[in-house]
């Protein structure tokens, strides 16, 4: 996020709070910062899944008839048989006294929970706003890679020709694999950089599909695949494995796509 945007801006503009000349300045700042558009649209994001998901309960009918009955302040005294089925008071002073130390107990749990929840959903909103990020780049250099003569540097079907020319050139040595048996060939390689990493670009085809697929080192645990956003009509994927990040990408349907991606990864 740049200096001039203080981190509460993007929530008051979720929330459609502030000034009209302060939201301006925001959104102002929005056209030339993709990072605090990407942290944005994560933040939206989050706040209609909790409009949608929340749980509400509403007060048990017991409880709302239960607190017709407790004496006001002023109000004329209940007689009758409702009065026997109303729990005495204790006296105000020694009310607070003893229900003091519980309220502090109720109270401080309150904030610890509101602090915890609160940094369970910034790590959220921040994971949510770095995958939106990458998969802003990876899209991006996939687009170029489709204008003339900038899909790979170097042009082969065979993974002993595209795995040894990346030697040298980077510091890590790329998994390339043949699939040409399952319908997706390889079709060549390039270098390429996501955000500040250099990374391998394998391309390979599915049908008349190109797919990317970026390679860099990351540590993270081996696991599922999991769906990236769909940029401009393109899908894509990513996971890791042997302490490397993949993203693939493609205007490939996403069940295509996953089907690359399971059989790269086998």
């Amino acid at each position: 996020m740049k200096p001039d945007l203080h981190p509460d801006d993007l929530d008051r503009l979720v929330d459609g709070e502030g000034a009209p000349a302060e939201l301006a300045r925001i959104e102002a700042h929005l056209v030339s910062c993709p990072a605090c558009r990407a942290e944005l649209a994560a933040k939206r994001n989050l706040s209609a899944a909790i409009r949608r998901e929340a749980t509400r309960h509403a007060a048990p009918a017991a409880l709302k008839e239960r607190w017709r009955t407790i004496p006001q302040a002023g109000a004329a005294p209940i007689v009758g048989p409702a009065a026997a089925e109303i729990v005495p008071f204790a006296p105000a002073e020694r009310r607070l006294r003893s229900a003091r130390p519980r309220w502090l107990g109720i109270a401080a749990s309150a904030a610890l929970a509101a602090v915890f929840s609160g940094a369970a959903m910034h790590v959220l909103d921040r994971e949510t706003a770095e995958t939106q990020s990458v998969a802003d780049a990876v899209v991006s250099s996939h687009i170029r890679s489709l204008a003339p003569g900038h899909l790979y540097d170097v042009e082969s079907t065979d993974r002993h020709t595209v795995k040894p020319w990346f030697n040298g050139k980077l510091s890590f040595s790329p998994t390339v694999k043949d699939m040409t048996e399952q319908g997706f060939p390889l079709l060549g390689g390039r270098l390429d950089y996501i955000g500040r990493q250099d990374a391998a670009a394998l391309v390979y085809r599915h049908d008349k599909h190109i797919i990317n697929v970026f390679v860099w080192p990351e540590a993270g645990d081996p696991g599922a695949l999991a769906a990236g956003p769909t940029e401009q009509g393109f899908n894509t994927l990513h996971w890791h494995q042997g302490g490397m990040a993949y993203w693939a990408v493609s205007d490939e349907n996403r069940a295509d796509l996953q089907s690359f991606a399971d059989h790269f990864r086998d």
